[in-house]
């Protein structure tokens, strides 16, 4: 344990912005793209939520066109840049994404980006923005309580640990979803 944990009577884990680590929804949408790697292959993917965008540089990986990573974050956006370049790949990074303000993309994989009402209802606005312009929307996702039920269909499910379980806590079923098209849209 760091002093600085032990100073403030926590773990080096509870130090940590929430962007460092990999959440079991991005963890499912890794294993999905490697399982269906058409998925991602010569398109260009944005990463909504990337965090330390350890799912951009999968993609990349696995022959993206271009991936583009969002986080409000600076220091996860850095952590993007500097993350890829250690694995080979090139990312670019963004800030934000807004509904009217999306930039071009082929298929946008949002990992648990339903943890917050607030994160919750500007994550359906892109979401449904990105599935009107034709783009295929992908959510992974343990059921958090603000993850909307009606219209979405199940691609595939993976079991994964999540940073600071327990070993005797079970893994987190991560549910790869089709995001639909928004009430009213044809």
């Amino acid at each position: 344990m760091s002093r600085l944990a032990e100073t403030l009577g926590t773990t080096a884990e509870d130090l940590a912005p929430f962007w460092a680590w990999l959440w079991p929804g991005g963890a499912g949408l890794i294993h999905y793209i490697r399982d269906v790697p058409a998925t991602v292959l010569g398109r260009v993917v944005l990463d909504l939520g990337a965090g330390s965008g350890l799912l951009a540089i999968a993609a990349m990986q696995l022959g993206a066109a271009r991936a583009i990573c969002v986080d409000p974050d600076p220091m996860a956006r850095a952590a993007c840049l500097a993350n890829a370049a250690a694995n080979g790949v090139r990312v670019e990074v963004i800030d934000r994404v807004t509904p009217a303000a999306l930039p071009d993309f082929d298929v946008l994989l949002a990992g648990d980006v339903f943890y917050d009402p607030e994160v919750a209802e500007a994550a359906t606005a892109v979401l449904d923005a990105a599935r009107l312009r034709g783009a295929e929307v992908l959510v992974g996702d343990i059921g958090r309580h603000c993850l909307p039920k009606a219209g979405l269909e199940e691609r595939a499910a993976y079991e994964v640990r999540d940073v600071g379980d327990a070993p005797s806590q079970p893994p987190w079923r991560v549910r790869v979803l089709d995001w639909p098209l928004p009430a009213g849209a044809t």
